[in-house]
Order: structure tokens, then C-alpha cells, then sequence
């Protein structure tokens, strides 16, 4: 038995159409936020830049790979090949699960300078957080590239 497309082809150029254009904005969105980092470079001396730029990095990777599926939603088949599946897979596992990883810690960044007790307060460094963003990026990537059929994704 063959299965059918379903859909019809105005559908994929809206869904091709939103996902080009929320790429887009979501990229302009991105940048604009990391310029604000850069024109204030005394708020990038304190901790809390961190993990708020970590967020608006990997948010910005993500919204950089939105235009390939809106392209293949347009064309209605994926046109960058296996090799581009395979990197397009890659890259949004990767950089998705770092948001994920990313918007808790800003949560705790900010219990943290709100109402922590003193001992946290004394953690709460860029050293630290630096060291901590990089083994959370190290973490990610082990589960990017780590090949787990047993899990389902390989």
C-alpha cells in the first residue's frame, strides 16, 4: 500500500512561508539582543550576561536552520539531501537541547540574585558560570553526536 500525501500544496507554502519568516525575525530578534550586550559592555561584566547570551547564541543557531524546512516544506520534499538531514538533525538537536540546558539556568541565575542564601551568592561568578555553560555545551554535544540506536536516533 502507498500512502498518500494528505495535504495540499497551499498548506506547505503557509508552513514554508511561517517558518522562513519566523526564522527571520527570530535572527533579527537574536541579533538585536546581542548587539544590546555589545553597545553596554559593562552589562557583560556581570555574571548574568552568561547564560543570557548563551540563550540568545543558541536561540540564533536555531532560527538560522528555520529556512531549510520552510524551503522543503515550499518544495514538498527535502531537497538538501541525506547529508543535509543528517546536519540539519544534528544541528537542531544540538542547539535545541542547549536551550533547554540554557532557560533553567537563567531561572536559577536569577533565584540566585533575588533571595539565594550568602553561600550560593559567593558561587555566582563569571568564572563559574563560564565553566558551567561550557561543560552544559560539552554535554550536549556528547548527546549530539553520540550515535544510540538502542534509544532510536542514530
Amino acid at each position: 500500500m502507498v500512502a498518500a500525501n494528505m495535504t495540499l500544496g497551499s498548506e506547505h507554502n503557509i508552513l514554508g512561508a511561517y517558518l522562513i519568516g519566523s526564522g527571520f525575525i527570530a535572527g533579527i530578534s537574536n541579533l538585536l539582543g546581542l548587539m544590546a550586550f555589545w553597545w553596554y559592555p559593562h552589562v557583560l561584566c556581570t555574571p548574568s550576561a552568561i547564560p543570557e547570551v548563551a540563550l540568545l547564541l543558541s536561540d540564533l543557531c536555531v532560527a538560522c536552520i528555520h529556512p531549510f524546512s520552510g524551503f522543503a516544506a515550499i518544495k514538498n520534499e527535502w531537497v538538501w539531501g541525506e547529508y543535509g538531514c543528517q546536519l540539519y538533525g544534528f544541528f537542531g538537536f544540538l542547539f535545541g537541547n542547549f536551550q533547554c540546558l540554557c532557560v533553567p539556568f537563567v531561572a536559577f541565575d536569577r533565584f540566585i540574585e533575588s533571595d539565594a542564601p550568602p553561600l550560593l551568592k559567593k558561587l555566582r561568578t563569571k568564572r563559574i558560570y563560564a565553566r558551567v555553560f561550557v561543560l552544559l555545551f560539552l554535554l550536549t554535544f556528547i548527546w549530539a553526536v553520540t550515535p544510540l540506536p538502542i534509544i532510536g536516533w542514530a
